[in-house]
């Protein structure tokens, strides 16, 4: 298990690839989940103005998906709306981060596998959304 603010896969982050490459060579892991949450305060504070500060670099990730999806994202009128949106948006591009790994692709053309599943997490209600995320080996 690897945790980080808003769940973002960075490739330049040694952390999170550490993790993946141990879980996906090492520990023959056949399946990573990216879990989100609604309400993440990380997504929230990729929405407000650009702040000057150490997060900011971290905090562009998310800003880079919510300018992908800016026309879907627009639509949204109602601001939880769209933060939960952008949060199911966000998980779904960390997805394609992992299947962007070399650790992955190698092991995925190799084996099959890991699956890659993406899930958001709901605390007001306890449910688990599960993403329509398609991974295969030419994501």
């Amino acid at each position: 298990m690897h945790r980080n603010i808003a769940n973002v896969v960075d490739p330049d982050d040694r952390n999170t690839m550490s993790v993946l490459i141990y879980a996906i060579k090492h520990l023959n892991v056949q399946h990573v989940v990216v879990c989100g949450h609604y309400g993440c305060g990380g997504v929230g504070a990729s929405l407000e103005p650009d702040r000057k500060g150490p997060m900011d670099p971290w905090l562009n990730h998310i800003r880079q998906v919510q300018d992908k999806h800016a026309g879907e994202l627009e639509t949204i009128t109602d601001p939880g709306e769209r933060l939960d949106r952008l949060v199911e948006l966000h998980v779904e591009e960390q997805c394609r981060a992992v299947s962007r790994t070399p650790s992955f692709r190698e092991t995925f053309l190799k084996h099959g596998y890991p699956q890659i599943h993406g899930w958001v997490y709901d605390m007001r209600n306890g449910l688990l959304k599960d993403l329509p995320v398609e991974i295969n080996s030419k994501s």
